[in-house]
């Protein structure tokens, strides 16, 4: 399966604290099946701390992961990747292999300017509902409700980006880098064996 995922932290991002030493809140997963490519028929992981009584442990999430074929995540590799990891350099590094990073896919092709947020509005998918950095408030308020449907979202809309043909970019260009259309059809093909 080819796994979306997006996480939120108790606590806000800062040069002190290493990400991989940061406390997840929320954490949202979409597992899509290869052969079909559609929301449709995926499956949702939602998983939060042990002393919050909602969704699941954590340690079915990083199953997903480790089985997924592929992991989407914007931004992943600096932050949601080693925030589920927990300093586990050998999962990281396998769980990166696989990684589909949109953010990091059009900065290779020179693009700027490429939050979440904006890449949705420049392609019809509406926007984000809130912002990471409310996130730690909402965990710490109580308001876990408001947090995973935040988090869901970001999820979704992160899903429907990488599931279009071609994007617009703040470049004005349009480019396929970023969808998972190709890449899928890779990932599902049988391997061919040389003789």
């Amino acid at each position: 399966s080819i796994v979306v995922v997006d996480c939120e932290t108790q606590t806000l991002a800062s040069d002190r604290v290493p990400v991989s030493s940061m406390l997840p809140s929320v954490s949202v997963a979409l597992l899509l099946p290869v052969s079909s490519l559609s929301t449709s028929n995926a499956m949702r992981i939602i998983a939060w701390p042990s002393d919050i009584p909602r969704g699941c442990a954590y340690e079915f999430l990083n199953a997903a992961l480790d089985h997924a074929t592929r992991i989407v995540a914007h931004y992943g590799s600096r932050f949601d990747l080693p925030l589920l990891a927990r300093g586990d350099e050998a999962r990281l590094a396998r769980w990166q292999a696989k990684l589909h990073d949109p953010l990091l896919l059009l900065r290779g092709i020179g693009e700027r300017g490429l939050g979440l947020g904006a890449l949705l509005q420049l392609n019809s998918l509406g926007g984000k509902t809130g912002s990471g950095s409310n996130a730690p408030v909402l965990f710490h308020r109580g308001r876990y409700q408001e947090l995973e449907d935040y988090c869901a979202n970001d999820v979704d809309q992160l899903a429907a980006l990488v599931l279009k043909p071609t994007i617009r970019v703040p470049s004005g260009r349009t480019t396929s880098i970023v969808s998972l259309r190709p890449a899928a059809a890779a990932a599902a093909a049988p391997a061919t064996q040389e003789l």
